[in-house]
This record gives C-alpha cells, sequence and structure tokens, in this order.
C-alpha cells in the first residue's frame, strides 16, 4: 500500500522587521489621505486618479516596506502557497455568510427607517432611507448580458481594485505587524483570534477608514467582515482567501443592493 498523501501544510510567516509603531504610523498616514480624498469634490478622471494613488499606498507601501527584511510579497502573503485551502474556506464562509446578509440587507432595505424612528436613533443615520423590493429576472438575452457584463466588472474592480490594495496593507502587514508573531497560527481557537487586540485594532482601523471623510455611523460597520478576512489571513499566512471573500462580500452587496428602489 502506498502512504496517505501527507496534510496540508499550513504557512507561518514571521515579519522579521517592521515594529508596530512603524505600522500605525503608516497606517495614520493612510487614514489621513482617505479623509482629505473623500474631502475633495472630484469626479471623472481626478476621482480614477486619486482611487488609484491610495491603491497603490496600500498595494505598494507594505511590499516596500517588507522588502527590507525578505521577501516583501511572500511576507504580505501574496503567494499561493496555501490556495487550496484559502479557496475552501473563502468558499464556505459565502456558503454559510451570505443566506443571512441578504435577509438582514432586506429588512434593513425595507424596515430600517421605521426601526430607527422607532428607536429615536433616525437624526443620526441621515443616509437611511426607506426602500422597496423590485427584484426581476432579465427579460431578454440582450438584458443577461448586460448583467453579466455589470457583474464582471464588479468582480474585476473590487478583486483587483479595492479588496487586493486594502487586504494587503491591513491584513498583510498591519495585521501580522501588530501581533509581531507568525501570520498561519492553528493553535488558538478562533474566538481567541479575532478577539486580539492586534485583530480588533487593524479592524476597527478599517472600519474607520471607510468612516472618515463620509461621517456616516453605518460606514464602520465593515469592522464585522473584517474579522472574518483577519480570521483567512491567520489561518492560512496568505491573503488570498481574503481577498477572495471580500471581493465576494462588495460584489453581493453592489448587486443585491441594485434589487431595491427609494419609496
Amino acid at each position: 500500500m502506498s502512504p496517505p498523501p501527507p496534510a496540508p501544510t499550513r504557512l507561518s510567516i514571521v515579519l522579521p522587521g517592521d515594529t508596530p509603531k512603524t505600522a500605525l504610523t503608516l497606517a495614520a498616514v493612510l487614514l489621513v489621505l482617505l479623509t482629505l480624498s473623500k474631502s475633495i469634490p472630484a469626479s471623472g478622471l481626478l476621482a480614477q486618479l486619486l482611487a488609484t494613488a491610495l491603491a497603490a499606498y496600500q498595494l505598494f507601501v507594505p511590499v516596500w516596506r517588507l522588502d527590507h527584511f525578505g521577501d516583501g510579497l511572500k511576507l504580505c502573503g501574496l503567494h499561493w502557497g496555501n490556495w487550496q485551502q484559502d479557496l475552501r474556506l473563502c468558499l464556505w464562509l459565502c456558503l454559510i455568510t451570505f443566506p443571512p446578509y441578504i435577509a438582514i440587507h432586506h429588512i434593513f432595505m425595507c424596515h430600517g427607517q421605521s426601526l430607527a424612528t422607532a428607536m429615536g436613533i433616525s437624526d443620526s443615520l441621515p443616509a437611511l432611507s426607506a426602500h422597496a423590493l423590485s427584484w426581476s429576472l432579465p427579460a431578454d438575452l440582450s438584458a443577461v448580458w448586460d448583467s453579466l457584463v455589470f457583474v464582471a466588472s464588479l468582480t474585476f474592480t473590487h478583486l483587483l481594485g479595492v479588496a487586493l490594495p486594502e487586504e494587503t496593507f491591513y491584513r498583510g502587514y498591519l495585521l501580522p505587524t501588530l501581533r509581531g508573531e507568525k501570520t498561519g497560527d492553528s493553535s488558538s481557537s478562533p474566538v481567541a483570534l479575532l478577539t486580539s487586540s492586534p485583530v480588533l485594532i487593524s479592524c476597527g482601523l478599517f472600519a474607520l477608514g471607510h468612516f472618515l471623510g463620509e461621517w456616516n455611523p453605518l460606514r464602520l460597520g465593515p469592522f464585522f467582515p473584517a474579522l472574518l478576512f483577519s480570521y483567512l489571513r491567520l489561518r492560512t499566512g496568505s491573503i488570498l482567501g481574503a481577498i477572495c471573500y471580500h471581493a465576494a462580500c462588495n460584489v453581493l452587496g453592489a448587486v443585491i443592493h441594485t434589487w431595491y428602489v427609494p419609496v
């Protein structure tokens, strides 16, 4: 009999150089840049240039920093070393989290305004408005094609333009640098991992980056999916799963938002 195949290994990557102080300083610079960029009235080419500059900062600064201590791409988790486990975990999280998210999103869109009014917090949520479900299947092949192009464009944009740079900075660089230890950590329970100070701080800064410049309390919501992005990074030592799940969450949110119209 042939021996059984070896079990997949968990990558354990140690960031050997940057200090938490350096990482937090770079995060503070990013938050300032995000605030300024969202405070500048911009559209068209200028808006694209600002978005590209912010993505470049989040993508290249971590790699540049970690290149001082070895292979910056690998240290940031930008590798294929555990891609099967990354994609498997991403798929399971999609199956587990997307159905309840769709249900909660429906309640929020259709009943959020009345619930906020009943709780006396409607004045704190100025962007909250009543919506009604207005979903329908594409009427013909042309509409099907338009829908496919829309989803493909969203996927490309969020995968490469949003999830890749954000995960590189927050989960690839900031989180393990704050931990100052191995990123492929299977010894601790998921609860212990996700309630550790480095995870909570990095997720808080991630949420703050969405809130600053927009000043809408609802924009602090990304804190919660960031916990799952962090879990994926810590389980495998790679950010491939976090990038894919992050992009999938964004695409799902954008698609189901089109199912509702203001009333």
